[in-house]
């Protein structure tokens, strides 16, 4: 049964004005996927946008279903020509993105990141 305790918030940030920036929080599982497919599908068509930032600092849980939302976010984002780059991972949801290898997949928000060294 999927739990529906997560949120997907859209957030501006000044030192990122070219990305779209995403704060996703809480039990990200199967009930996640679709809404996760939406959010960066919403965005690969606006003006302005070169790139989908996914912060997944507040996360504390990741399955195979939501995993499966963000490689389909960055498919779509990379066959428009956008970066797709997810960052802040910790604990159990960044040991999800090694050992699966998506972690390079996604990118480290570093030197391409459209986003400043500074802090967040």
């Amino acid at each position: 049964m999927p739990d529906d305790h997560y949120s997907i918030i859209r957030e501006p940030r000044p030192d990122a004005a070219t990305a779209a920036y995403f704060r996703l929080s809480g039990t990200l599982d199967i009930g996640a996927r679709r809404a996760l497919r939406s959010a960066f599908s919403d965005v690969v068509g606006e003006a302005g946008v070169s790139a989908i930032v996914v912060d997944l600092a507040d996360v504390t849980f990741l399955d195979s279903e939501a995993l499966a939302g963000l490689i389909e976010g960055c498919n779509e984002a990379r066959q428009a020509g956008l970066r797709f780059i997810v960052e802040g991972a910790q604990g159990l949801v960044h040991r999800v993105l090694v050992v699966t290898g998506t972690l390079a997949l996604f990118g480290p928000a570093g030197a391409e990141s459209p986003v400043a060294s500074g802090p967040h």
